[in-house]
Protein backbone atom coordinates (compact mmCIF):
# COMPACT_ATOMS: atom_id res chain seq x y z
CA UNK A 1 0.00 0.00 0.00
CA UNK A 2 2.19 2.12 0.92
CA UNK A 3 5.18 1.55 -1.83
CA UNK A 4 2.26 2.34 -4.39
CA UNK A 5 2.05 5.53 -2.82
CA UNK A 6 5.54 6.54 -3.06
CA UNK A 7 5.46 5.18 -6.50
CA UNK A 8 3.20 7.26 -7.46
CA UNK A 9 4.64 10.61 -6.02
CA UNK A 10 6.50 12.88 -8.58
CA UNK A 11 8.45 15.84 -8.32
CA UNK A 12 11.83 17.61 -6.95
CA UNK A 13 12.58 18.96 -3.37
CA UNK A 14 15.62 21.34 -3.48
CA UNK A 15 17.07 21.92 0.04
CA UNK A 16 19.93 24.55 1.01
CA UNK A 17 22.45 23.54 3.75
CA UNK A 18 24.94 26.16 3.20
CA UNK A 19 25.87 29.17 0.67
CA UNK A 20 27.94 26.09 -0.81
CA UNK A 21 26.22 22.53 0.32
CA UNK A 22 22.58 21.29 -1.90
CA UNK A 23 20.22 18.39 -1.58
CA UNK A 24 17.65 17.48 -4.65
CA UNK A 25 15.65 15.17 -4.16
CA UNK A 26 14.44 13.70 -7.15
CA UNK A 27 10.78 12.05 -6.72
CA UNK A 28 9.92 9.12 -9.86
CA UNK A 29 12.87 10.20 -12.05
CA UNK A 30 15.27 7.75 -13.78
CA UNK A 31 19.03 7.15 -13.13
CA UNK A 32 19.95 8.26 -16.78
CA UNK A 33 18.18 11.35 -16.39
CA UNK A 34 19.87 12.58 -13.26
CA UNK A 35 23.07 11.47 -14.28
CA UNK A 36 22.82 13.83 -17.30
CA UNK A 37 22.06 16.48 -15.09
CA UNK A 38 25.19 15.29 -13.22
CA UNK A 39 27.43 15.61 -15.58
CA UNK A 40 25.92 18.94 -16.90
CA UNK A 41 25.86 21.39 -13.82
CA UNK A 42 29.71 19.37 -13.46
CA UNK A 43 31.00 20.17 -17.13
CA UNK A 44 28.48 23.03 -19.23
CA UNK A 45 27.51 25.83 -16.69
CA UNK A 46 29.80 28.10 -17.86
CA UNK A 47 31.62 30.07 -14.94
CA UNK A 48 34.35 33.03 -14.91
CA UNK A 49 38.00 31.94 -13.88
CA UNK A 50 41.52 33.28 -14.42
CA UNK A 51 42.91 31.62 -17.62
CA UNK A 52 46.15 34.27 -18.54
CA UNK A 53 48.68 35.64 -15.58
CA UNK A 54 51.02 37.73 -17.23
CA UNK A 55 53.80 37.15 -14.32
CA UNK A 56 56.23 40.94 -14.67
CA UNK A 57 58.18 40.55 -11.64
CA UNK A 58 58.56 36.97 -9.56
CA UNK A 59 61.25 36.55 -6.91
CA UNK A 60 59.85 34.41 -4.43
CA UNK A 61 60.52 30.37 -4.27
CA UNK A 62 57.63 29.93 -6.52
CA UNK A 63 58.14 28.36 -10.22
CA UNK A 64 55.32 30.55 -12.48
CA UNK A 65 53.65 27.77 -13.06
CA UNK A 66 53.18 26.79 -9.83
CA UNK A 67 51.24 30.49 -8.95
CA UNK A 68 49.30 30.18 -12.17
CA UNK A 69 48.05 27.18 -11.55
CA UNK A 70 46.73 28.62 -7.98
CA UNK A 71 45.80 31.72 -9.12
CA UNK A 72 43.08 29.53 -11.82
CA UNK A 73 41.88 27.54 -9.19
CA UNK A 74 40.63 30.53 -6.70
CA UNK A 75 36.42 30.74 -7.55
CA UNK A 76 35.46 34.42 -8.58
CA UNK A 77 32.15 35.52 -8.10
CA UNK A 78 29.72 34.55 -11.36
CA UNK A 79 26.57 35.36 -11.42
CA UNK A 80 26.66 37.63 -14.18
CA UNK A 81 28.30 35.25 -16.04
CA UNK A 82 25.40 34.82 -18.76
CA UNK A 83 26.38 38.79 -19.75
CA UNK A 84 29.67 37.85 -20.56
CA UNK A 85 31.06 36.66 -24.09
CA UNK A 86 33.54 33.36 -24.51
CA UNK A 87 36.84 34.58 -25.52
CA UNK A 88 36.89 32.99 -28.72
CA UNK A 89 33.33 34.18 -29.87
CA UNK A 90 33.99 37.72 -28.84
CA UNK A 91 34.52 40.43 -31.78
CA UNK A 92 38.25 42.37 -30.04
CA UNK A 93 41.61 40.85 -31.36
CA UNK A 94 42.80 39.71 -27.91
CA UNK A 95 40.43 40.87 -24.88
CA UNK A 96 37.89 43.72 -23.80
CA UNK A 97 35.51 44.24 -21.15
CA UNK A 98 32.79 42.04 -22.48
CA UNK A 99 34.87 38.70 -22.55
CA UNK A 100 37.44 39.18 -20.02
CA UNK A 101 38.34 40.81 -16.19
CA UNK A 102 41.82 41.91 -15.34
CA UNK A 103 43.10 41.58 -11.95
CA UNK A 104 46.57 43.08 -10.72
CA UNK A 105 48.77 41.75 -7.46
CA UNK A 106 51.96 44.00 -7.27
CA UNK A 107 54.04 43.15 -3.25
CA UNK A 108 57.44 43.78 -2.64
CA UNK A 109 57.88 42.54 1.12
CA UNK A 110 59.82 45.06 3.72
CA UNK A 111 59.33 42.87 6.69
CA UNK A 112 60.35 39.40 7.95
CA UNK A 113 57.50 37.65 6.42
CA UNK A 114 53.84 38.53 4.24
CA UNK A 115 51.43 36.10 3.26
CA UNK A 116 49.56 36.68 -0.33
CA UNK A 117 45.90 36.29 -0.42
CA UNK A 118 43.13 36.28 -2.70
CA UNK A 119 42.24 39.59 -1.23
CA UNK A 120 45.22 41.48 -2.76
CA UNK A 121 44.06 40.95 -5.66
CA UNK A 122 42.85 44.17 -7.43
CA UNK A 123 40.08 44.23 -9.98
CA UNK A 124 41.13 46.34 -12.74
CA UNK A 125 37.82 46.85 -14.02
CA UNK A 126 36.95 51.22 -14.38
CA UNK A 127 33.67 52.33 -12.91
CA UNK A 128 32.02 52.53 -15.80
CA UNK A 129 32.22 48.78 -16.49
CA UNK A 130 29.74 47.74 -13.96
CA UNK A 131 29.75 43.95 -15.16
CA UNK A 132 33.49 43.80 -14.54
CA UNK A 133 33.22 45.31 -11.22
CA UNK A 134 30.99 41.98 -10.02
CA UNK A 135 33.91 39.70 -10.53
CA UNK A 136 35.62 39.18 -7.30
CA UNK A 137 36.93 35.98 -5.66
CA UNK A 138 35.18 34.09 -3.16
CA UNK A 139 36.73 33.84 -0.30
CA UNK A 140 33.79 32.09 2.01
CA UNK A 141 34.04 28.18 1.99
CA UNK A 142 32.79 25.43 3.86
CA UNK A 143 30.07 23.52 5.13
CA UNK A 144 26.86 23.55 7.23
CA UNK A 145 28.89 22.49 10.23
CA UNK A 146 32.07 24.80 9.70
CA UNK A 147 32.08 27.87 8.07
CA UNK A 148 34.90 29.65 7.07
CA UNK A 149 35.24 33.17 5.42
CA UNK A 150 39.43 33.03 5.45
CA UNK A 151 40.79 34.48 2.58
CA UNK A 152 42.68 31.82 0.09
CA UNK A 153 46.33 31.93 0.93
CA UNK A 154 48.19 32.57 -3.01
CA UNK A 155 52.21 32.35 -1.69
CA UNK A 156 54.19 33.26 1.04
CA UNK A 157 57.44 35.52 0.42
CA UNK A 158 60.43 36.30 2.67
CA UNK A 159 62.35 39.83 3.20
CA UNK A 160 63.11 41.49 -0.43
CA UNK A 161 61.09 39.11 -2.34
CA UNK A 162 58.57 40.57 -4.40
CA UNK A 163 55.40 39.74 -6.69
CA UNK A 164 53.97 41.45 -9.92
CA UNK A 165 51.48 40.37 -12.02
CA UNK A 166 48.09 40.96 -14.07
CA UNK A 167 45.75 38.02 -14.18
CA UNK A 168 42.91 37.50 -16.46
CA UNK A 169 39.34 36.17 -16.04
CA UNK A 170 37.57 34.40 -18.60
CA UNK A 171 34.54 31.93 -19.51
CA UNK A 172 34.46 29.02 -19.59
CA UNK A 173 33.28 25.55 -18.68
CA UNK A 174 34.50 22.66 -16.49
CA UNK A 175 34.78 20.18 -20.08
CA UNK A 176 37.73 22.61 -20.79
CA UNK A 177 39.12 23.06 -17.43
CA UNK A 178 38.37 21.75 -14.01
CA UNK A 179 38.54 25.51 -12.64
CA UNK A 180 35.39 26.20 -14.51
CA UNK A 181 33.20 24.02 -12.93
CA UNK A 182 31.36 25.35 -10.52
CA UNK A 183 30.70 22.33 -8.16
CA UNK A 184 33.81 20.66 -6.47
CA UNK A 185 31.90 17.32 -5.13
CA UNK A 186 28.17 16.74 -6.77
CA UNK A 187 26.94 12.83 -6.83
CA UNK A 188 23.56 10.95 -6.99
CA UNK A 189 22.41 7.35 -4.31
CA UNK A 190 18.77 5.60 -4.65
CA UNK A 191 16.81 6.09 -1.47
CA UNK A 192 15.17 3.07 -0.15
CA UNK A 193 11.48 3.74 1.14
CA UNK A 194 11.58 2.60 4.70
CA UNK A 195 8.21 2.36 7.02
CA UNK A 196 7.41 0.45 10.66
CA UNK A 197 5.16 -1.95 9.84
CA UNK A 198 2.63 -2.25 12.52
CA UNK A 199 1.87 -5.49 12.40
CA UNK A 200 5.44 -6.49 13.13
CA UNK A 201 5.26 -4.40 16.05
CA UNK A 202 2.04 -6.26 17.55
CA UNK A 203 3.82 -9.06 17.03
CA UNK A 204 7.05 -8.42 18.68
CA UNK A 205 5.53 -6.19 21.69
CA UNK A 206 3.49 -8.04 24.40
CA UNK A 207 0.33 -6.75 25.83
CA UNK A 208 2.00 -4.57 28.80
CA UNK A 209 4.26 -3.14 26.43
CA UNK A 210 1.61 -2.32 23.35
CA UNK A 211 -0.20 -0.22 26.07
CA UNK A 212 3.27 1.70 26.72
CA UNK A 213 3.46 1.71 23.12
CA UNK A 214 -0.23 3.72 22.95
CA UNK A 215 0.13 6.05 26.00
CA UNK A 216 3.82 6.93 24.49
CA UNK A 217 2.00 7.66 20.87
CA UNK A 218 -1.63 8.43 22.08
CA UNK A 219 -2.19 10.60 19.56
CA UNK A 220 -1.86 8.52 16.90
CA UNK A 221 -2.38 4.93 17.99
CA UNK A 222 -5.22 3.28 19.95
CA UNK A 223 -5.50 -0.39 21.68
CA UNK A 224 -8.24 -2.64 19.84
CA UNK A 225 -10.10 -3.67 23.22
CA UNK A 226 -10.99 -7.06 22.34
CA UNK A 227 -7.82 -8.33 20.39
CA UNK A 228 -5.57 -5.97 22.23
CA UNK A 229 -4.17 -4.73 19.27
CA UNK A 230 -2.50 -1.48 18.40
CA UNK A 231 -4.57 -0.23 15.03
CA UNK A 232 -4.18 3.69 14.00
CA UNK A 233 -6.89 6.32 15.30
CA UNK A 234 -9.63 7.39 12.78
CA UNK A 235 -8.85 10.89 12.41
CA UNK A 236 -5.04 9.53 11.61
CA UNK A 237 -3.35 9.98 7.94
CA UNK A 238 -1.43 7.09 7.35
CA UNK A 239 0.29 7.70 4.31
CA UNK A 240 1.49 11.40 6.07
CA UNK A 241 2.04 9.79 9.43
CA UNK A 242 4.71 7.15 7.52
CA UNK A 243 6.30 9.82 5.32
CA UNK A 244 6.79 12.06 8.53
CA UNK A 245 10.95 10.96 9.35
CA UNK A 246 10.62 12.60 12.46
CA UNK A 247 8.00 10.45 13.98
CA UNK A 248 9.50 7.44 12.74
CA UNK A 249 12.83 8.49 14.34
CA UNK A 250 11.12 8.94 17.59
CA UNK A 251 9.36 4.97 17.11
CA UNK A 252 13.02 3.30 16.34
CA UNK A 253 14.14 5.15 19.48
CA UNK A 254 11.36 4.27 21.72
CA UNK A 255 11.79 0.55 20.36
CA UNK A 256 15.12 0.64 20.24
CA UNK A 257 15.11 1.56 24.25
CA UNK A 258 13.08 -1.81 24.67
CA UNK A 259 15.66 -3.76 22.89
CA UNK A 260 13.87 -4.47 19.54
CA UNK A 261 15.83 -4.76 16.61
CA UNK A 262 15.35 -2.52 13.78
CA UNK A 263 14.90 -4.67 11.23
CA UNK A 264 12.22 -6.55 13.29
CA UNK A 265 9.91 -4.04 12.79
CA UNK A 266 10.87 -1.54 9.90
CA UNK A 267 10.38 -2.62 6.44
CA UNK A 268 13.04 -1.41 3.47
CA UNK A 269 12.14 -1.35 0.03
CA UNK A 270 15.06 -0.97 -2.68
CA UNK A 271 13.05 1.42 -5.03
CA UNK A 272 14.73 3.33 -7.28
CA UNK A 273 11.98 5.92 -7.12
CA UNK A 274 13.60 8.60 -4.61
CA UNK A 275 16.77 9.76 -5.60
CA UNK A 276 19.34 11.97 -3.52
CA UNK A 277 21.64 14.27 -5.35
CA UNK A 278 23.81 15.99 -3.23
CA UNK A 279 25.94 18.99 -4.60
CA UNK A 280 28.69 21.03 -2.93
CA UNK A 281 29.90 24.19 -4.87
CA UNK A 282 32.96 26.51 -5.51
CA UNK A 283 30.81 29.30 -4.71
CA UNK A 284 31.24 31.08 -7.81
CA UNK A 285 27.72 30.58 -8.73
CA UNK A 286 24.90 29.95 -5.80
CA UNK A 287 23.09 26.41 -6.05
CA UNK A 288 20.20 27.27 -7.73
CA UNK A 289 21.66 29.10 -10.47
CA UNK A 290 23.51 26.27 -11.07
CA UNK A 291 20.55 23.75 -10.94
CA UNK A 292 18.61 25.92 -12.73
CA UNK A 293 21.06 26.84 -15.27
CA UNK A 294 22.07 22.92 -16.04
CA UNK A 295 18.02 22.87 -16.86
CA UNK A 296 18.12 24.88 -19.72
CA UNK A 297 21.45 23.70 -20.73
CA UNK A 298 19.87 20.08 -21.12
CA UNK A 299 16.94 20.99 -22.69
CA UNK A 300 18.38 23.37 -25.47
CA UNK A 301 20.37 19.88 -26.13
CA UNK A 302 17.48 18.09 -26.60
CA UNK A 303 15.57 20.85 -28.65
CA UNK A 304 18.59 20.90 -31.18
CA UNK A 305 18.77 16.79 -31.13
CA UNK A 306 14.58 17.51 -31.88
CA UNK A 307 14.98 19.45 -34.55
CA UNK A 308 17.61 17.31 -36.77
CA UNK A 309 15.37 13.80 -35.97
CA UNK A 310 12.99 15.58 -37.74
CA UNK A 311 15.06 16.65 -40.48
CA UNK A 312 15.62 13.08 -40.87
CA UNK A 313 12.31 11.76 -41.29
Amino acid sequence: FFLSFFMKKKGIVFEDFSPFQSQITFYGAENYLINSLRRTMMDEVPTLAIDLVLIEINSTVFHDEFLCHRLGLIPLNSEKVIEFRLNRECDCEERCIFCSCSFSLDITVLEKEKMIFSTDLKNLSNEKNLLGKTVNPIHNSGSEISFFSDPILIAKLRTGQRLKLLAIAKKGIGKEHSKWSPVSIICFENQPFVFFDLFKINKILNTSKKKEFVEQFSNFFQLKPSKSFIIYKENVNEQLLQENKIFLNLIIKWLDNKKIKTEDFLNFVPEKKKTILKIETTGALPNKMIFKSAIGILKKKLNFLGIHLEKIH
